[in-house]
């Protein structure tokens, strides 16, 4: 029979082989600590697995999220850019609008100025 190792949190692993003995087996009431049933390795290597694959999928939904946040920066910017042509744009086009009406309160100012003359 092979001998068993106490691990961690008092369960018995499997050791292996130790070579030939004495004929000598351990009895259950000898051993180190109780040993792991199939259940109870497939529960911790569940608890081990999934929080790491949960770990993995929200590194690449990060990502993928990442490349959106880039993605929305450039059409922001390509609109933010478009925006400030057509306001310039405006802007000219109020300009003119200003230099005309400008042009003609000169010309009101002169024709009023001639009259207070008279």
């Amino acid at each position: 029979m092979s001998r068993m190792s106490s691990g961690a949190m008092g369960y018995t692993f499997w050791r292996g082989p130790t070579g030939p003995t004495s004929g000598d087996y351990e009895s259950e009431e000898e051993s180190e600590g109780p040993e792991m049933t199939d259940t109870q390795i497939l529960t911790l290597a569940i608890a081990v697995v999934v929080p790491l694959a949960l770990l993995m999928l929200s590194n690449s939904r990060f990502t993928d999220i990442r490349g959106s946040i880039a993605e929305s920066k450039e059409t922001l910017r390509a609109e933010m850019q478009t925006f400030r042509i057509e306001m310039q744009a405006e802007f000219r086009s109020q300009r003119q609008l200003l230099d005309a009406i400008m042009g003609k309160l000169e010309d009101i100012d002169k024709r009023v100025t001639a009259l207070e003359r008279r």
